[in-house]
């Protein structure tokens, strides 16, 4: 399980970077190529003018409880590369 964060491809590049390249590329393709991107980054501007534009906020903003997925596999990765993890073994009786 050691080189389960360590493991490099392409010589000294780590293998976590292809997880982080694929969530920018999909950020980006969401954000900038998408009709709800374009709504978000209005939203994110100026909400009270993009509400006069006919974007609605309800529908566009997003609860935190949405980022739980994202927020566990980063750490996931951070616990990975950085090894510090521990394996809790618990035993009834």
């Amino acid at each position: 399980m050691k080189a389960f964060g360590n493991t490099t491809i392409f010589g000294p590049v780590p293998w976590l970077a292809l997880p982080a390249a694929l969530v920018v590329a999909g950020m980006w393709y969401l954000l900038y190529r998408q009709r709800i991107g374009r709504y978000i980054l209005a939203v994110g501007g100026n909400a009270n003018a993009a509400e006069l534009s006919g974007v609605s906020i309800a529908r566009t903003t997003i609860g935190p409880r949405d980022f739980r997925l994202s927020r566990r596999a980063r750490r996931i990765m951070l616990v990975a590369r950085l090894q510090l993890g521990q394996l809790r073994s618990e035993t009834t009786g």
